[in-house]
């Protein structure tokens, strides 16, 4: 799935216990986290990032517009994600 990001723009999604989320972009920088994690993450071009559930993944471009590619991984792979933007 592609997401289009305005620059400080912030989306969100939520992972069940067993889903696994891989982002990648192609341009742009955006910050990545896991709502609780002490962790931040940079997304950046060829740098794909992956969050394992269960939690909320937010993520925000920082600079620029930006397309970011969200993948969901696993067994079971879901073929539909619900986007929530704060």
């Amino acid at each position: 799935m592609q997401i289009s990001l305005k620059r400080r723009e912030v989306r969100s999604f939520d992972l069940a216990a067993y889903d696994r989320l891989r982002l990648t972009t192609r341009d742009g920088i955006a910050w990545a986290t896991l709502e609780g994690s002490a962790n931040d993450h940079a997304l950046a071009a060829s740098s794909p990032i992956t969050f394992a559930g269960p939690g909320r993944v937010v993520i925000e471009s920082l600079e620029s517009d930006m397309t970011v590619r969200a993948e969901f991984l696993g067994i079971p792979a879901r073929k539909e994600v619900l986007l929530a933007t704060h």
